[in-house]
């Protein structure tokens, strides 16, 4: 019996860490998981758990909240924590150990083996689902922070109420760890306390928010890069969280050429933490976009550049479609045809096609503007951008970072096809070569000394 429940407590949890590396359009958007027991209310008539799209707040209180809750005499308790996620499960759970006793949610474990209980993993903003029950709550509501505060509640067995438990911010602090044991603990006392009292409730555990800072600086993710060119300069670059989508550049050099102006325009420029802003995401598509300004380095006047990355998802991998690039400023004093605006960049060889839950990353992208196949640029031809230290990833972003890259640089560059055609050159070589001295041979004739003597007759020079 003891095995066979500590194999759903682990069941349980793997749901929920399996659900986390699904598919879903707001994985880096205030997901949190939710987890409900009772220990009187079965909840096998609530819908089926769905861990490829969140749940919406809406649908939390409406499918989840409001009928766990319509029995007359039905109490609640939500237990809030500052943040939540799956990966907390994975680091503090013990989840990996048929044996565990929970690791820091050790009471939470022992109320979702002892009693009815249901496993959300990923509901979106959970503290609007908590707010809209405080407000429609029918009995009485108390908030509280700790076993003495609700000890002095009067709380009685027939009388229905919401009770809001604000836990101990567990982020900022030096010991996670321990802050969540901690809140574990709280969990623990406060549903005894009103077991204790034959208070019948129904419990839901979950965090406020999942979502970490907006905007850091850090040393970006090189990722495998054969053969590639040095990085710029700038040691680090800049980390942007756009509505969910994470993008990370150190620089960018734009080299403009163009037809009848002897000087060609470079452009030195500087990504700061809004140069992403403008990017957009939905299920299927999404438009990354930098905006970025400087002036080159033999002029005074200020140039706007834009680069922009359309991308696709489809089934299980997502496209960079095209890469376009606008320019205003002295050299595109007019939008006029064959100006730079949103003219496609030509990008070789590069591998354009990353798995579904992977980032994209390039140490050196360099990218030539297109006039072969778009002859009304050809005014612009030797026209380049260098984008240094690019890393983004616009869909399924996954534990607050990103995940493993998908390089610009395939496994088989030109430069390592012409090594191995090389060296299958000179293996040829070698090989005939020492096939040819494997079939030298002796004489196998040699002359009989009792025999007679073989005499060739020469002729005599006159």
């Amino acid at each position: 019996m003891h095995t066979s429940i500590q194999l759903r407590f682990c069941s349980s949890l793997a749901f929920l860490l399996c659900c986390s590396l699904v598919l879903h359009k707001a994985s880096a958007q205030g997901v949190t998981p939710a987890l409900f027991w009772s220990p009187e209310k079965p909840m096998s008539d609530l819908p089926e758990v769905n861990g490829v799209d969140p749940l919406s707040a809406d649908l939390l209180e409406q499918q989840y909240l409001n009928p766990l809750l319509k029995h007359s005499a039905e109490s609640a308790v939500v237990f809030l924590q500052d943040k939540l996620h799956v990966d907390d499960f994975t680091k503090f759970a013990d989840v990996y150990s048929i044996d565990s006793d929970g690791g820091a949610f050790k009471n939470i474990k022992g109320f979702i083996e002892e009693h009815f209980s249901l496993e959300l993993p990923q509901v979106e903003d959970p503290l609007k689902a908590v707010e809209k029950l405080k407000s429609s709550f029918a009995g009485v509501v108390h908030t509280a922070g700790s076993l003495e505060a609700v000890k002095k509640l009067n709380l009685q067995p027939k009388q229905k109420f919401l009770l809001i438990i604000e836990l101990t911010p567990s982020t900022h602090v030096h010991d996670e760890e321990q802050a969540i044991a901690s809140n574990d603990a709280l969990v623990g006392a406060i549903c005894n306390h009103l077991h204790k009292r034959s208070i019948k409730y129904t419990a839901m555990f979950t965090g406020k928010s999942a979502s970490a800072g907006q905007w850091r600086n850090v040393d970006t993710y090189s990722g495998r890069h054969l053969l590639a060119e040095p990085v710029s300069k700038n040691g680090t670059g800049v980390f942007m969280n756009v509505s969910g989508m994470y993008f990370f550049l150190r620089d960018v050099q734009v080299y403009i050429k163009q037809k009848g102006v002897d000087n060609p325009t470079i452009l030195n420029l500087t990504v700061t933490s809004s140069s992403a802003d403008k990017s957009t995401v939905d299920n299927k598509t999404a438009m990354v976009q930098f905006d970025l300004s400087g002036t080159p380095d033999n002029g005074t006047e200020a140039y706007n550049v834009q680069i922009l990355f359309n991308t696709t998802r489809k089934g299980d991998r997502w496209v960079i479609e095209n890469i376009l690039l606008t320019v205003e400023g002295a050299a595109n004093a007019a939008a006029s045809n064959g100006s730079l605006v949103e003219s496609p960049l030509r990008t070789g060889d590069m591998d354009l096609v990353v798995p579904i839950l992977y980032s994209y990353h390039c140490s050196r992208m360099k990218m030539y503007v297109d006039t072969i196949r778009h002859k009304e640029l050809k005014d612009y031809e030797g026209t380049y951008v260098i984008l240094n230290g690019l890393q983004m990833q616009p869909f399924n972003v996954q534990h607050d970072a990103f995940f493993n890259a998908q390089d610009c640089v395939g496994f088989f560059s030109r430069a390592i096809w012409m090594g191995i055609f090389s060296s299958l050159i000179l293996l040829a070589i070698l090989f005939f070569g020492v096939m040819m001295v494997l079939n030298l041979s002796t004489p196998d004739r040699f002359d009989d000394p009792k025999g007679k003597t073989i005499v060739i007759a020469q002729a005599e020079d006159n």
